[in-house]
């Protein structure tokens, strides 16, 4: 099934693949699959029992088991540093995001908590106490956690937003050093985009950020990177580009790759009706199996005790996202046909 002769989205939802996600020792899987692909109602009874075990399930156990295991807690080192890593504070917040679970949970209030220490007066989010600051990538992965987590106008968080959209890129997107800023010495690099989807991938879920227009030049920048693909930006610390890395199927939504991309850009409408956005599309649908799943092809270490940790392996969380994927790009291609 291509986007361009999409068909009726549904037709990829048979019911061996519903029976899978729907599984009772997955309450993650089975609350965003009755609501988001099943369209059930949030008061729902079997709504409201998945959602309901989501804090106690076994993958939330083995994830919190591990708090400490980088040397201090909520998974950061015991230099007090949060930094990005495959097992660390910022790629776990990148999962439990997408759970379900919410500030009612102990666990993800003190979590919050712990997380407002390394805010600047600024409004961006240290890596370590005494710095470094200004990660835009960082901040927005933060700042998205806690917006799904219910800290929807909280001051602080409010104040992550608006640090944010100030410092947005004349190219439309965001790069990590202040210098890169108008009449900065990195004025004219182009940004990241990982960082840019990192953004994207914060305000996605709140219709008053992803509809705000600043963010149209954001989405346009990554379509025009599917169009060229380079490296960006041409810098030592790193840089993006569109080849056989970013092709891999990976979870979780960490880093710069295939799955991410697609599943952020669904959210927007500019990207919706954007052919770049259906090429990556297709390339997406041409990673499924004969079942109709999704499998991982490269694990991050430190994961492989969850379903999404083992190469090789066909994913829930990468087939319940992709399946969403197709469901918004149906829909936004029927709404133009």
């Amino acid at each position: 099934m291509g986007v361009t002769d999409v068909g009726d989205w549904s037709s990829s939802l048979n019911a061996d693949i519903i029976d899978w996600l729907l599984e009772e020792d997955d309450p993650s899987i089975r609350y965003w699959t009755l609501k988001d692909l099943l369209q059930e109602s949030e008061t729902d009874p079997k709504v409201e029992r998945a959602k309901k075990k989501i804090p106690v399930s076994q993958e939330m156990q083995l994830v919190f088991a591990q708090n400490e295991i980088n040397g201090g807690p909520f998974w950061s080192r015991a230099d007090g540093n949060i930094y990005w890593g495959s097992f660390s504070t910022g790629s776990v917040l990148c999962h439990l995001a997408e759970t379900g679970l919410t500030k009612e949970d102990r666990r993800i209030a003190e979590l919050a908590k712990f997380l407002f220490q390394y805010q600047s007066k600024q409004g961006f989010l240290k890596l370590s106490p005494k710095g470094p600051g200004w990660w835009s990538c960082f901040t927005a992965t933060v700042l998205g956690a806690l917006l799904r987590f219910g800290y929807v106008g909280d001051g602080q968080v409010q104040q992550g937003i608006d640090w944010l959209l100030e410092t947005q890129r004349p190219d439309g997107g965001w790069y990590c050093t202040k210098n890169a800023l108008k009449g900065g010495p990195k004025e004219r690099l182009e940004s990241c985009p990982n960082s840019v989807l990192n953004v994207l991938w914060a305000f996605m879920t709140r219709p008053e950020l992803r509809d705000r227009q600043e963010l149209v030049p954001a989405v346009e920048f990554l379509l025009r990177h599917w169009e060229t693909k380079v490296p960006i930006p041409p810098v030592d610390r790193g840089s993006y580009g569109i080849g056989s890395r970013f092709k891999r199927i990976r979870y979780p939504l960490f880093e710069y790759h295939l799955l991410k991309y697609v599943y952020v850009l669904s959210h927007y409408d500019h990207a919706l009706k954007d052919d770049r956005f259906r090429e990556a599309v297709e390339l997406l649908i041409s990673k499924r199996d004969s079942q109709g799943r999704w499998i991982i092809d490269k694990p991050y270490r430190g994961w492989e005790e969850l379903e999404f940790g083992k190469e090789g392996c066909p994913s829930k969380w990468a087939t319940l996202n992709s399946l969403r994927i197709l469901k918004r790009t149906f829909y936004s291609c029927s709404s133009q046909g």
